[in-house]
């Protein structure tokens, strides 16, 4: 009986809480959409964060032999391969493409 009690005690406070969280987030200012487009639209205050919130795309690569479709008439090739976080790639005025990478996987030659 004490047990249940103790329990008891310390489950209603956890359930009200877990049911009134999602209620926190909620936000009673109407934002209207007019006042985001335009020529002056209403901005949020800047904030400032210990640590950016930032969202990263995960790497991933193609598989050997797979490549992107395209449309009809079109092909697509390899222009390089073997490159691992390709950073920046330009392509100069007469043809030559120059690419930097962060890490480049050396392959010996037999």
């Amino acid at each position: 009986m004490i047990r249940a009690r103790l329990s008891s005690t310390w489950l209603q406070p956890i359930l009200a809480f877990a049911l009134v969280l999602p209620l926190m987030a909620c936000d009673d200012q109407a934002m209207d959409p007019q006042d985001q487009v335009g020529p002056n639209p209403v901005l949020p205050a800047p904030r400032q964060y210990l640590f950016p919130p930032m969202h990263l795309a995960s790497v991933a690569g193609w598989k050997e032999g797979e490549k992107p479709t395209v449309a009809k008439g079109l092909k697509i090739e390899a222009l390089a391969t073997g490159l691992e976080h390709p950073r920046s790639i330009y392509v100069l005025p007469n043809g030559p493409i120059l690419s930097s990478a962060y890490r480049i996987r050396i392959i010996a030659r037999a």
